[in-house]
């Protein structure tokens, strides 16, 4: 917990609004929570602290893609 909560300090940093599912819910939970709420994009944190795997999902067209922190910050902040 304490890696995404830097990493989303971090993209605050950036511009980026973002905010954790208020529950340890299952993923379509959070899905229907994301659309309910019009928030346009979620990310995925796979791994550990030691190497973390990002995956932005595009809500609207259902689109995916693996990126770094950077490019999720082009990309959100276009």
């Amino acid at each position: 917990i304490n890696e995404l909560v830097h990493l989303s300090n971090e993209f605050r940093d950036q511009g980026v609004v973002a905010e954790f599912y208020p529950d340890n819910a299952k993923l379509k939970k959070q899905l229907k929570y994301a659309n309910t709420n019009g928030i346009s994009h979620v990310l995925f944190v796979t791994g550990d602290q030691d190497k973390l795997s990002l995956e932005l999902k595009n809500m609207e067209s259902g689109e995916q893609y693996p990126l770094d922190f950077n490019g999720i910050v082009e990309k959100l902040n276009n």
